[in-house]
């Protein structure tokens, strides 16, 4: 008889036996019903020349796709690969947060703020000229700039304060002034200090145990605030990842998901005891996130022992499905296809004469949403080769309570080169040691032979690196039952 199988969600956190879904998930990303490939990085798109702190992309009004950047001395732009350096001699221990506001682009530590202040001319950061308090978190709510986790204006530490600008003017004066409608807020001491702010029409304050949201009311308070949940807050302050009105971020128990009220865990039963498992617990403040918006999923990077962010864990919002990707990087971030120039275009076409797209063909051209990483101080678009990919079942029966002897498995994955490779592993009864027969290949009909008996089964699938595959949904088991015990 033969039987089909999905693959199913990662649940690594499950217990092994009779896991709907998948124990292991590697090199994959989440989408409708099934897997996609993940990618490592393609050609160098700039070289800063140093490891990259933190990250972000912006677009000028022609559709140019901008890169600023962090490294530990100085603050960097990007456009169509070429790298101009600030030269701000800076001694940065931690990321900076970006945040455009109009025309220009703010960058914001507890160690000073900077500015570009034309995306569409300047490609320089300098310090700020004015009086501006200096925040761990910012963000843009409605028409005015926000601050949190302050060196305030008057020097002073005020980790539990958050501050924002006068109305659509980052460079005015930040003093309380009911005609400018710029202020101050200090949070509750007992949900800790601030950690991070999201914005839009309504902000969100994320303190170490809690979060508020404030909204715009104008007159003397001009924001009004309302604590929304006391149990638990942000744990990294860069691991916010804003999807509409959704926030996504890191707690102390888990990932969660807000969208102006108390947090719902996402993680919770699937993936966190792998984290806590996998992920330096020591370095888990530095943990950060990014949209990946074509594949619709939210990114955390995944710091190792050292520090360095050794893998990227996957949230498909959509599909409320999981997936682990084992690539280093400094960070990642949402970004977008840039135009190549001719320059670029001569190097890949070598004899432009044979060349069979056009010159104007929009292949070329600055389009669309993706996802980028900095390795190694180099920024990447993550569309090169395919990497490796995993998946391993849970222990399941194909036939409860019998033994069965498994003829073959035919892997539903749509790659017309058929590099697939299977593994079948099994045990005759609960506590009796596992029997593997690893790395079957698919034969000249589509599926991969075993002479493989047993009572608990797991499959793996394996594609190779490289592989040109596009979807991969489950498997099917070519079996017979082979007796009772």
């Amino acid at each position: 008889m033969i039987s089909e199988f999905a693959l199913g969600p990662w649940l690594p956190d499950v217990t092994d036996y009779r896991n709907p879904g998948l124990e292991v998930c590697t090199n994959v990303i989440p989408g409708p019903g099934g897997y996609k490939p993940a990618y490592g990085a393609n050609t160098s798109e700039g070289d800063v020349g140093a490891a990259v702190l933190s990250a972000m992309s912006f677009q000028r009004a022609d559709g140019t796709r901008i890169t600023v950047c962090a490294t530990a001395g100085d603050l960097h732009h990007i456009v169509g690969g070429t790298v101009t350096d600030s030269t701000l001699t800076l001694t940065l221990t931690e990321p900076v947060r970006f945040e455009r506001f109009g025309s220009s682009i703010y960058a914001s530590s507890k160690e000073g703020v900077w500015y570009l202040d034309d995306i569409e001319a300047d490609s320089t950061f300098v310090a700020e000229n004015w009086t501006i308090p200096h925040g761990l978190a910012m963000a843009r709510v409605g028409d005015f700039l926000f601050m949190g986790n302050l060196i305030d204006t008057d020097t002073n530490d005020a980790s539990y304060r958050v501050r924002w600008s006068p109305y659509n003017n980052p460079q005015g004066e930040w003093a309380t002034s009911i005609s400018l409608q710029s202020d101050a807020v200090d949070m509750p001491e007992n949900l800790g200090v601030v950690m991070g702010i999201t914005g839009g029409n309504t902000g969100l304050i994320f303190q170490r145990n809690g979060l508020s949201r404030i909204q715009y009311t104008g007159g003397p308070s001009v924001f009004a605030k309302q604590v929304v949940d006391t149990q638990r807050g942000l744990a990294a302050p860069f691991s916010l990842a804003q999807v509409g009105e959704n926030v996504f971020y890191l707690s102390d128990d888990g990932f969660f998901v807000t969208n102006g009220t108390a947090g719902q865990s996402i993680s919770r039963g699937r993936v966190w005891d792998w984290f806590l498992a996998n992920a330096s617990q020591t370095y888990l403040s530095t943990v950060q996130a990014a949209v990946d918006w074509p594949n619709r999923c939210v990114v955390w990077t995944v710091p190792g022992d050292s520090g360095a962010f050794v893998g990227l864990l996957y949230y498909n919002w959509e599909t409320q499905w999981w997936s682990y990707v084992a690539l280093a990087t400094d960070c990642v971030f949402a970004s977008g296809i840039a135009g190549l120039t001719l320059e670029q275009v001569a190097a890949i076409y070598t004899d432009l004469d044979t060349m069979t797209l056009s010159l104007d063909s929009p292949s070329f051209a600055a389009r669309g949403k993706s996802m980028a990483a900095f390795v190694g101080g180099i920024q990447y678009q993550l569309t090169g080769s395919s990497l490796a990919a995993v998946f391993e079942s849970g222990e399941f029966q194909p036939q409860p309570g019998k033994r069965v002897f498994v003829r073959s498995v035919t892997p539903i994955v749509t790659d017309s080169s058929d590099a697939t490779l299977v593994t079948m592993t099994g045990r005759v009864r609960a506590g009796a040691s596992y029997t593997t027969a690893p790395d079957v290949a698919i034969g000249p009909i589509g599926f991969s032979p075993f002479n493989f008996d047993s009572r608990f089964v797991r499959v793996g699938l394996t594609i190779p690196a490289g592989t040109t595959w596009n979807d991969a949904f489950g498997y099917q088991i070519d079996f017979d039952v082979s007796g009772d015990t």
